[in-house]
Order: C-alpha cells, then structure tokens, then sequence
C-alpha cells in the first residue's frame, strides 16, 4: 500500500504543480486584462475631452451664427433705407428738374 500512496502523493504533486503553474497564467493574464483597461479608460477619458471640445466648438459656432445672421439683418434693413433715401432723392431731383425746365 506505500507504493499506491507514493503514486498517489505523486499524483497529487503534479496536479498540485499544474495548478500553481496554471494560476500563473491567469495572474498573468489578469494582469494583460488591467493593463488594457487602464488604456481604455485612458482613451475614453481622451475622447471625452475631444467630443466635448467638438461639441464647444459647434456652440461657439452656432452662437456666431446667429450673431451674423442679426448682423445680415441690419444690413438688409440699411440697405433697404438706402434704397428707400435714395428714391426720394430722384423723386426730389425730377421734381426740381421739372420745375427748372417749367421756368425757362
């Protein structure tokens, strides 16, 4: 029976051994794993701050668009008092014209 309780601790043994050397491959691998998150979570936090600087940037615009569109406008309306001042001057400009041309 000493022989069949050798085999048997020799068994055990290697077992024992193939454990140990298989939960060095997990630490390992585990290890692998955290490293790839922590650059993951490293990226994400980088485009976090690239989305928001984007998102920023499309405020900033729309903001300065509607600024120039309120600028467009007043433009439009001082160029259509333009047009209307200057009507009146030709209207005023035939009108003297024609009193002109009505004394001679």
């Amino acid at each position: 029976m000493s022989e069949d309780t050798k085999k048997a601790v020799d068994h055990i043994q290697t077992l024992i051994e193939t454990s140990a050397a298989w939960m060095k491959d997990v630490v390992r691998a585990l290890d692998v794993v955290s490293g790839q998150i922590a650059d993951a979570q490293t990226e994400a936090a980088s485009s976090d701050q690239l989305f928001e600087a984007i998102y920023e940037s499309m405020n900033q615009n729309i903001r300065e668009l509607q600024t120039n569109k309120q600028d467009l406008r007043s433009f439009v309306q001082v160029i259509e008092e333009i047009g209307t001042a200057t009507q009146k001057v030709s209207q005023s400009a035939e009108k003297l014209n024609d009193q002109t041309l009505r004394q001679f």
